[in-house]
């Protein structure tokens, strides 16, 4: 800035000399005493000046002498003053100054300080998150301005943008300063998956997963205390954008040694910004061989009576458990059977019996793993067993007095006629057998022929008779006993019917009537054999009479009730029609009885 002076002379202001500056500030840019400036200035102190210098005084005017010049020159002077004044004292204030924490932390109490200093008038300071004022308080100290705005870090102001704003309208516009705000946060407990059982030199992977950290977390392997190579365990990390956080993955590819069973895999993630010690979890790791079990021989042909192993031998691995099992059945390894453990897998059978034939399999477990062998055939050779044996075990404690079955035992009955003997218009007698058949278990046995023959009376036999006759056997027939307790008893004799009536000329109708005599049908139940099995009546070895023919022959069960006996019978009734003979007839076709 310039005064127009005359050179070396002070100006005065009613006797007080005015103090010549090299430069001063002006709306906070500096103004030299040449009049430089910087661009912001130039132009008001221009616009300012021309307004003061516009006072119209000649100064060349010839009628004023140098006392006069002096005057006028003061008046200028002081009317620039008044005038240039009241600008100079709006001063803009100092930028905005942001103190707070450097690290902020998830959880932790934030305040962030705004500071700022001078400006006339006073400036305001605020603050603002997403262009919208949070805080817009703020306290006078001396010449400083501060507005604290205090929050608890959490993921709402993670990653946000805070703004200090301070204006005192002398600018156009407000000066500010940013604060950007990053919450770290400590990553989630990490989690680590993979088998905890392996084979030796069997290629496995395990993984690490680690989520929520911000910044990046770092992840690390071992085994024990020993660090697994960059070549071993790889990570793979990405930013989870709605998260806000990072997620971090590792992957071991590893072959365990036998030297590895019992040690444990670490997996370590570390966040040295929010954690003083890694974060850290483990798997235990048990290496052992694969088990595995074989049976040598799959077919044993042993005798009854022997003693036979059935062999299984443990080829790798450590069994916690040896079973067997018979026709995929598990088996109780007790009595006569022996072995099947650990320290002995093989499985013993003393005294092989017939019914030890069939379908076995060692399994052999350790806990993780289960195998079997394959299947192993027992087909014993059956003991040859005499007769002698068979009647003599069969009879050993036998009582012929007691029934087979309790409550009721089924008699099957039937009739077969071999001859006419005598035949007159009231009585018919034929030679002929009866087929009687039931069950006895008592009278079974395991293995040997498939049947003996016992004599009658030594064995237990229903007492079947012919209403009003008794019935006289040519001699004491034997029952045949099959190997499974079925027995038939066949007695011959003569039989004879009282009962014969007279039809028609020359025809009559004959029976023979059979029930129990002791045994009601609760204790003894009679029917006629199944057609499958036999006839009732069967005539495939009678003998024709010369003089008189059967035309038809008919069973008839009924179930009939005595005066002298509690309870119901069943009642076989035979019935034959005979008439003189007239020509030849099949004797087994369909019977017509009337």
């Amino acid at each position: 800035m310039k005064v127009k002076t005359r050179k070396g002379e002070k100006v005065s202001i009613e006797g007080d000399d005015i103090e010549e500056v090299d430069k001063f500030t002006y709306l906070g840019s500096i103004a030299d005493k040449n009049g430089g400036a910087d661009a912001a200035n130039k132009s008001r102190i221009n616009n300012d000046r021309m307004l003061a210098l516009n006072f119209h005084f000649n100064q060349d005017d010839s009628r004023i002498g140098p006392e006069e010049d002096k005057f006028i020159m003061g008046i200028k002077y002081i009317a620039y003053a008044l005038l240039i004044v009241p600008v100079l004292t709006q001063v803009p204030p100092g930028p905005p100054v942001i103190t707070g924490p450097q690290i902020i932390i998830s959880g932790d109490s934030v305040t962030l300080t705004c500071t700022v200093s001078g400006g006339s008038p006073t400036p305001t300071v605020k603050w603002l998150r997403d262009n919208t004022v949070i805080d817009d308080t703020y306290t006078i100290t001396g010449n400083q301005v501060v507005n604290t705005y205090s929050f608890q870090a959490s993921s709402r102001e993670h990653l946000e943008v805070f703004e200090c704003q301070s204006e005192n309208g002398v600018l156009q516009n407000p000066l500010s300063r940013t604060k950007f705000v990053e919450v770290y946060r400590s990553p989630n407990q990490p989690t680590l998956t993979g088998p905890t059982s392996v084979a030796p030199g069997t290629t496995t992977t395990w993984t690490c997963r680690s989520t929520g950290a911000y910044p990046i977390q770092t992840m690390t392997m071992r085994i024990g205390n020993s660090q697994f190579s960059s070549n071993q365990f790889t990570t793979n990390t990405q930013f989870i954008a709605s998260e806000e956080s990072y997620t971090v993955v590792g992957t071991l590819t590893y072959a365990p040694t036998l030297a590895n069973n019992g040690q444990t895999l670490f997996c370590d993630v570390r966040h040295t910004d929010t954690l003083t010690t890694p974060q850290t979890v483990s798997l235990p790791l048990s290496v052992i061989s694969p088990l595995s079990v074989t049976a040598p021989n799959t077919f044993y042909n042993p005798a009854e009576t022997e003693t036979i192993s059935l062999i299984c031998i443990v080829t790798a691995g450590n069994p916690t458990q040896i079973r067997w099992y018979k026709n995929s059945q598990l088996l109780t390894v007790t009595g006569r059977l022996s072995g099947g453990t650990v320290s002995g897998p093989a499985l013993t059978i003393t005294g092989v019996v017939m019914s030890d034939a069939g379908t076995y399999i060692c399994e052999a477990t350790d806990g993780g793993a289960t195998v079997r062998t394959n299947n192993i055939q027992l087909s014993p050779i059956e003991r040859s067993v005499t007769e002698f044996e068979i009647i003599t075990s069969i009879l050993n404690g036998y009582n012929k007095l007691v029934r087979p079955i309790d409550p009721v035992n089924n008699v099957t009955h039937s009739l077969i006629p071999k001859e006419t003997i005598e035949f007159d218009p009231k009585t018919l007698r034929f030679e002929a057998m009866q087929c009687i058949s039931w069950n006895d278990p008592r009278l079974s046995w395991p293995r040997g022929q498939p049947r003996v023959s016992l004599p009658s009376s030594v064995i237990w036999l229903p007492d079947i008779v012919m209403l009003g006759q008794e019935v006289m056997h040519d001699f004491e027939a034997k029952a045949i006993v099959m190997k499974n307790g079925d027995v038939t008893y066949c007695p011959q004799g003569v039989i004879r019917s009282t009962n014969c009536e007279e039809k028609s000329g020359s025809v009559w109708e004959c029976n023979f009537k059979f029930l129990s005599w002791s045994y009601d049908k609760v204790m003894l139940d009679i029917h006629f054999p199944s057609v499958l099995t036999r006839p009732s009546i069967d005539m495939s070895i009678y003998y024709e009479h010369d003089d008189y023919e059967i035309i038809s022959q008919c069973p008839v069960r009924r179930e009939m009730s005595y005066p002298c006996r509690v309870g119901t019978y069943p009642e076989l009734t035979y019935t034959f029609v005979i008439r003189r003979s007239s020509n030849c007839r099949n004797l087994n076709e369909s019977p017509t009885c009337s």
